[in-house]
């Protein structure tokens, strides 16, 4: 009878919690809680269960076999349904301690924007870029410097350049008295063996252009 309303209870739904119990007896009167059958149907049971089964050094099967043991019914009772004063003072001490911990949050908040407030920082924030913008000015004229030394060596290395150039030009060669003589098909004449009589000829010079023909030609 005893598995059978387990049972019954757990297939129809028809409870939160099950007190499983007896008031007290002698081990004879409590052996119904330690048949098998009895047993399993606590163990299976899908509805929570508290046993109170017997006193409290005398156990049964059912007592371990159960979610919760209790000594006597009525303990089980007060187990299965909350203690009113006892929930309402807790609730008032957790809605205490919440202001308590919102009360000292907020104030650690006050200080802090306080802090903050006060602060160099936010009563004089161009202070916080100072030592930025005097390192970007730093760097701003030692690239300027790094720029005008690069474009003097550049000036430099091309006056080099152009005197080295300008010392093999054959413009430089003429200027010293020598000449460039050349063909009408501006062959240059580097050989007497290149011209013969009545050949024109160009020779060029320092300061200009002279056209001639040839009269005669030695070898030496």
């Amino acid at each position: 009878e005893i598995a059978e309303a387990i049972n019954f209870f757990n297939r129809e739904n028809l409870a939160e919690v099950l007190i499983v119990g007896r008031g007290g007896g002698s081990i004879e009167d409590l052996w119904a809680f330690n048949e098998e059958q009895t047993v399993r149907a606590v163990a299976a049971s899908q509805i929570p269960v508290i046993s109170a089964v017997g006193h409290e050094t005398d156990f049964t099967l059912c007592d371990f076999a159960a979610d919760m043991r209790s000594a006597t019914p009525s303990q089980a009772a007060e187990l299965a349904v909350a203690d009113k004063e006892k929930f309402s003072q807790r609730v008032q001490y957790l809605q205490q301690r919440c202001f308590t911990l919102f009360k000292n949050q907020l104030q650690q908040q006050e200080q802090s924007y306080k802090f903050l407030a006060n602060s160099w920082a936010l009563r004089d924030p161009e202070k916080l870029f100072a030592a930025k913008i005097q390192q970007a000015d730093q760097a701003v004229l030692r690239l300027h410097q790094e720029l005008q030394n690069k474009i003097v060596a550049g000036e430099n290395k091309l006056k080099i350049l152009a005197a080295r150039f300008n010392g093999l030009s054959p413009l430089q060669i003429l200027a010293r008295g020598y000449s460039l003589t050349q063909k009408d098909d501006f062959k240059i004449v580097s050989s007497v063996d290149q011209v013969f009589w009545g050949d024109e000829l160009i020779t060029t010079v320092g300061d200009g252009k002279i056209s001639s023909v040839v009269q005669s030609v030695e070898k030496n």
